[in-house]
């Protein structure tokens, strides 16, 4: 999807902050992430640097994205990312 669908996405989905995941995670995190794999973990090393999804994205506002739900706990304490794709 395009960066300005995800940002849609994430306003539509703001209100699973709070809840949990069917597996248990508790969602506190809702991140545009790139779709293509080198630009993910590009993304994801600089997101446990600076710890804002907002800066970490911007390189890459013109590529292809997707929406998580995470938790910042685990992502910034632990350094393990768990997620789950959103969709409408």
């Amino acid at each position: 999807m395009t960066f300005t669908e995800a940002l849609q996405l994430v306003e539509r989905k703001k209100s699973l902050i709070g809840s949990k995941t069917e597996k248990g995670l508790l969602i506190d995190l809702i991140i545009i992430v790139p779709t293509d794999e080198e630009l993910r973990e590009k993304f994801v090393r600089s997101l446990m640097v600076t710890r804002s999804p907002q800066k970490s994205i911007a390189p890459f506002m013109e590529s292809d994205v997707e929406v998580w739900a995470t938790n910042s706990d685990y992502l910034y304490k632990q350094g393990i990312l768990f997620f789950d794709v959103l969709s409408d």
